[in-house]
């Protein structure tokens, strides 16, 4: 007789995944319709896609810069800072060198490439709306707040240490956890996430 799991049900476990025969699938949100786990990686990777191609007007999602990047752009009041920052932003969007090394799990959420003679990455991450932990389904636009950080590849391990857990500007244990203003995002001293501004704000 075949060992049954320690679970009490066949349905959702506690991250709605469901076991259908060997795929994983989700249940959609939008319509109640289940998600194979192809499908969930496709919606994710249609998503972030659609948050590169709208950084100008990201809505709920966010798009923030460390301190290194906004050193490298230069002042954004000047026509020769204003450009560069197009420039670099035009890059992240055209964007499309993915593959197995850049994007092992096809989300489309990372990239690593040349801006101004430095290496820059960009990376995306899933966060709840109160931007406190990890979104509970990245495929749901509604319950999702995406936040597409610029950085240069020194900083990586500054800003995103795998051991900390939340929003790299709402970490605990660096200085100025709470948010100063609606552009910066202070990390620890010395290093810092600038949010871009949007025209008209």
């Amino acid at each position: 007789m075949p060992r049954r799991s320690g679970r009490l049900s066949e349905g959702p476990d506690r991250r709605g995944l469901t076991q259908l025969g060997k795929s994983n699938v989700m249940a959609d949100p939008q319509n109640d319709k289940v998600l194979s786990a192809d499908q969930r990686i496709a919606t994710i990777a249609r998503l972030n896609d659609a948050l590169r191609q709208s950084m100008h007007n990201p809505g709920v999602n966010q798009v923030v810069m460390t301190a290194g990047v906004a050193d490298l752009i230069g002042d954004t009041s000047l026509f020769r800072g204003f450009q560069r920052r197009a420039e670099l932003l035009r890059t992240v969007r055209d964007y499309d060198a993915f593959g197995p090394d850049v994007d092992p799990h096809g989300e489309r959420d990372f990239g690593r490439f040349e801006f101004a003679g430095e290496a820059l990455y960009w990376k995306i991450d899933y966060y709840d709306r109160a931007l406190t932990y990890g979104s509970a389904d990245p495929t749901d636009p509604d319950v999702t707040t995406r936040v597409l950080t610029l950085l240069l590849t020194h900083e990586y391990r500054a800003i995103m240490a795998p051991t900390l857990s939340g929003p790299p500007f709402l970490r605990k244990g660096f200085a100025g956890a709470a948010r100063a203003d609606r552009f910066a995002y202070p990390v620890a001293p010395g290093v810092g996430l600038t949010r871009f501004p949007i025209p008209g704000e």
